[in-house]
């Protein structure tokens, strides 16, 4: 009983937070018209007595009574982004995005991503079996101790996420390889556990990870500015601008392979 009431906890603190985020990027894209348009309004208030005189009616008036209130619509939709981050970070922290109890639904759902799919290679990495790809253990940021990952992980924008990659592998990589990379949408979501939120993933294989988004390296059509992430919390994937800071978890091999091979492509 305290499993379910656990589970239906952490999906909604998930949700929750999913809402606001996409509210949060909604107002952001748009605060440009938004300020645009309520400072049209206060234009056209000033000049409605300005019924004829062809091109002068398309000048603001700028009489004794005329009060400019473009700067209250730049204020207002400032104020609206910042009361809206304020709500996304007070969630963030009630949330337990990072602290948070694990909730599993082992005895209804079963594991797609189970400890016997993985073979460990001792050194801080695995070897999925199912897809054939070899991955951190470790968030970037993060130090693998022979038995768990210790220390704090840092966050990118995704241009930085792909070049920690290449910087990583620029200083001799990790356990001997230097052609780790950031992983595709596909792949990243190859290691999701749907039976399980808060971290949304088999914390066994991959200890530490937080309960928050992953830069994916694959690119959203729909804005230039966006790229994919998964949302470890509950699993799911979203686009978010790539100005935005998020942890980051490499992989190695599969692109290259041929198909049959356990790659996965985009």
């Amino acid at each position: 009983m305290n499993g379910s009431k656990n589970w239906h906890q952490a999906m909604w603190r998930n949700n929750t937070r999913v809402y606001f985020t996409i509210l949060q990027t909604l107002l952001l894209r748009n605060s440009g018209w938004i300020s645009d348009n309520l400072a049209l309004r206060s234009f056209d208030s000033g000049r409605l007595d300005a019924r004829e005189g062809g091109a002068q009616a398309l000048m603001p008036d700028n009489g004794p009574n005329h009060t400019d209130r473009s700067g209250e619509a730049n204020l207002f939709s400032r104020v609206l982004q910042g009361t809206l981050c304020s709500l996304c970070f007070i969630l963030f922290l009630w949330s337990g995005q990072v602290f948070a109890a694990q909730a599993c639904r082992t005895a209804s759902i079963t594991a797609i991503t189970p400890t016997t799919a993985f073979v460990d290679n001792g050194n801080g990495t695995v070897t999925h079996t199912k897809t054939g790809l070899m991955w951190k253990r470790c968030s970037e940021g993060q130090v693998w101790s022979g038995a768990t990952c210790t220390g704090t992980a840092a966050a990118y924008t995704w241009q930085g996420a792909l070049q920690q990659a290449q910087a990583s592998n620029n200083v001799g990589g990790f356990a001997t390889f230097t052609d780790w990379r950031l992983p595709n949408q596909k792949e990243l979501k190859s290691i999701v556990e749907k039976q399980c939120m808060t971290p949304a993933i088999n914390t066994t294989i991959f200890p530490a990870t937080f309960s928050a988004g992953y830069w994916s390296a694959s690119p959203y059509a729909g804005f230039a500015t966006d790229a994919w992430n998964v949302y470890f919390g509950n699993g799911y994937d979203f686009a978010y601008a790539k100005s935005d800071n998020l942890y980051v978890r490499l992989v190695r091999g599969g692109q290259r392979s041929k198909p049959g091979h356990g790659s996965i492509y985009e």
